[in-house]
């Protein structure tokens, strides 16, 4: 509890400031049975309005640390280069993300939900391990817990907890296990369900009606996956779509579930869909039914709006993150340079959006950000954006099931290799909006002997 003091204490940094700005996110966590690839996993999309840029971090094992883990950063403010934890996984097996409630503005500017995700990432194996972390919680007077937290391990566990400290030193919690849930998994978006908890509706309730849907027509039809969740869930911008349906043909394919309003498709409003104009990152984490899938977790991610955003995979057990997804300076003679938080993929992003118009201004902090996107070209976008994605992920998928049928052949080398091609072929090519630019030049080890 000395190390967790430690880290509250530094959180006033970033906790006590005029203006705090909460995480507006939507979550998900199916179990095992549910999964169509037989693997729990975690999904996660984020939504940040004071800084665009994140990247993802290897982080080893530190004194009295469980374990080494991999972890999604974001920055509180733009160009302060402040990170905090968004979600990972550990070496164990055990991976966690989260979507804040917000209370009320007072208390808001005094959360660490934050600080929690960091800990469990170094000190849980298990959700029993969690829910003990959850239960010896201390605020220390001045703190605030107030979130939904997507947690599986490796051991079969996979739920969301409603956590809340309502003014509290203490932390006061709810299970919904996946495990017990019609269909295998539960969603959330910024709102308690717990009756007498926190209550959002509006957008939050749009957003996780939205999310819930799609999971349940993907359960239904046995089509749980990383890919489809990240590809129909993560990129869905049918939340507002749906208002437009009539005014936009390009969306007559979406139920009519919020019909009202009649604007123009070409500027068209975000601001409920779940890849919105202040979603940043989203991303798949895709778990360990038992300890031995630990060596293949993957965390699939794409690093900017997701609706016009590749994803490309990153490993626990490579041990390092290929420099497109934690580095965004280079310098003449071709070094790469970590500078701060933010990164290569982040900035491709900013790039196609600006190059295709998608918005009239969005993704710089502290200025007016427009909501409204441009329909027709993100389809045009997502033309050559899905296509790219689809490529990445069937040569991940092939990649790993010849790994799960050839253990022996897992090394972090191997695995690294994998993950620095992904990522080159993604952002070249992403970069020149082109399928075969960069060509994809990976051969696997096991076939450069043949």
């Amino acid at each position: 509890m000395k190390k967790m003091k430690v880290m509250i204490l530094l959180s006033l940094l970033v906790a006590f400031s005029p203006s705090y700005p909460t995480l507006a996110c939507d979550i998900g966590v199916v179990s095992a049975s549910a999964s169509a690839t037989g693997r729990p996993f975690i999904w996660k999309n984020r939504d940040y309005g004071l800084s665009a840029r994140e990247e993802i971090n290897y982080k080893n094992a530190g004194k009295n640390h469980i374990g080494a883990s991999l972890r999604v950063l974001g920055e509180t403010y733009d160009h302060l280069n402040i990170k905090i934890v968004s979600g990972g996984v550990n070496d164990k097996g055990f991976a966690i993300a989260n979507a804040t409630v917000v209370e009320e503005p007072l208390r808001e500017m005094a959360n660490i939900n934050h600080v929690l995700l960091e800990i469990a990432l170094e000190k849980c194996e298990t959700l029993t391990d969690f829910e003990a972390l959850l239960a010896k919680w201390f605020n220390y007077y001045l703190y605030v817990i107030s979130g939904n937290f997507a947690v599986i391990d490796a051991h079969g566990g996979a739920a969301i907890y409603e956590v809340w400290s309502n003014g509290s030193n203490s932390l006061t919690w709810k299970k919904y296990d996946a495990n017990e849930a019609e269909n295998g998994f539960v969603v959330r978006a910024n709102s308690h369900l717990t009756e007498g908890w926190v209550i959002r509706d509006g957008g939050v309730a749009i957003r996780y009606e939205r999310a819930h849907a799609l999971f349940t027509e993907l359960a239904k039809n046995g089509a749980l996956t990383p890919r489809n969740v990240l590809q129909i869930v993560g990129k869905d911008v049918a939340g507002d779509c749906d208002k437009f349906a009539e005014a936009c043909e390009a969306c007559n394919k979406y139920d009519k579930d919020y019909a009202e309003g009649n604007p123009d498709p070409t500027d068209f409003n975000t601001d409920k869909a779940l890849s919105r104009n202040s979603t940043t990152s989203s991303y798949v984490i895709d778990g360990a039914a038992t300890v031995s899938d630990i060596p293949l977790i993957t965390l699939y991610c794409v690093l900017g709006e997701p609706s016009f955003s590749p994803a490309a995979p990153y490993f626990l057990s490579a041990e390092k993150i290929p420099y497109y997804a934690k580095a965004g300076s280079i310098d003449i003679f071709g070094i790469v340079y970590d500078l701060g938080i933010g990164c290569f993929m982040n900035k491709a992003s900013f790039s196609v959006q600006s190059n295709n118009k998608l918005y009239a201004n969005n993704g710089v902090a502290m200025e007016w950000i427009d909501q409204t996107i441009n329909y027709e070209r993100l389809l045009e976008v997502q033309s050559w954006v899905f296509p790219l994605e689809d490529f990445m992920f069937d040569k991940a998928e092939a990649f790993l099931d010849y790994l799960r049928v050839h253990p022996e052949k897992i090394t972090p080398d191997t695995l690294y290799q994998f993950s620095y091609h992904c990522g080159r072929y993604i952002y070249n090519n992403y970069l020149k909006e082109s399928l075969d630019y960069y060509p994809w030049d990976y051969t696997p080890p096991w076939e450069e002997s043949l």
